[in-house]
């Protein structure tokens, strides 16, 4: 049977597409806000993905491929859309799959990936399991939003984890050092360890400040002025390592990077 091509690529906009579950459009969903809409590659329906139920983070992936609603989702594997009951659908890219036809006997609780999407964030590989051990069981790790909600942030094998767990990892990119031989350097502040190409440095041991101790550094500031305005006046905290007498000649100067919108400066001291 000759497959045909879809109408409208997933993530094409529609200004005049009604969304099939509430009804509305690009302009209000069902709480009255603007919204991107979904299109199925096979009906050609379009969706809200809050009234699919589907989070944000899916997104990205879901318009990577022909994605399919739920009424016309089928399995992958075989390619059958019965047994609706016994249907799994991955957590990060919402393909379809009967959890016989993946070596399952029933829907496992919490997080699940396919085998397309599961991958270690850290060493990139596709076997969960650490030597000696033979579950297939991924560790699937959450942070907290904005909002202070618990959210999906990355996917570790079990030997990744492990180290992950000891704090010997990069903060922005989740990899842990024993197992990647990219350069790193520290943070002049906290001294937490990153690599360089996270961060926009050039060479390893680069100085700079990381974006968590800018913010504090920032917040402390803006805290000062605030009690100063108000009358108030107070000592200055004392830094946990007293670097003044070291470079009590140089002038820092500093340069900010950019990446994935986090925000690091590199430190640099130029003499009188």
């Amino acid at each position: 049977e000759e497959v045909k091509k879809p109408l409208y690529k997933v993530d094409q906009i529609r200004p005049d597409a009604i969304c099939k579950m509430c009804e509305g459009n690009i302009k209000q969903n069902k709480i009255g806000v603007p919204e991107m809409m979904l299109n199925c590659t096979k009906c050609n329906q379009a969706f809200h993905p809050t009234c699919l139920g589907l989070p944000l983070d899916l997104i990205q992936h879901v318009i990577n491929y022909n994605w399919e609603c739920t009424d016309c989702k089928m399995c992958l594997k075989c390619q059958d859309p019965a047994d609706e009951d016994k249907m799994l659908f991955c957590d990060l890219c919402d393909r379809g799959y009967h959890i016989y036809c993946v070596g399952l006997q029933a829907v496992p609780r919490g997080r699940w990936h396919c085998s397309i999407c599961a991958e270690c964030v850290s060493c990139g590989t596709k076997d969960p399991n650490e030597e000696g051990r033979e579950d297939g069981k991924w560790i699937h790790e959450t942070k907290v939003n904005a909002k202070g909600e618990k959210i999906f942030s990355h996917t570790m094998c079990q030997s990744c984890h492990k180290s992950w767990k000891k704090g010997n990892y990069c903060p922005m990119c989740n990899g842990v050092f024993d197992r990647d031989s990219r350069p790193t350097s520290n943070c002049w502040v906290c001294a937490r360890t990153y690599h360089i190409s996270c961060v926009g440095l050039s060479r390893a041991g680069a100085r700079f400040i990381c974006m968590a101790c800018q913010r504090r550094v920032q917040e402390r500031t803006v805290g000062a002025r605030g009690a100063g305005a108000a009358g108030f006046s107070g000592r200055m905290e004392t830094p946990r390592n007293d670097r003044s007498s070291q470079y009590s000649n140089r002038t820092p100067t500093t340069s900010s990077f950019s990446r994935s919108g986090r925000r690091v400066t590199q430190i640099n001291f130029s003499n009188h």
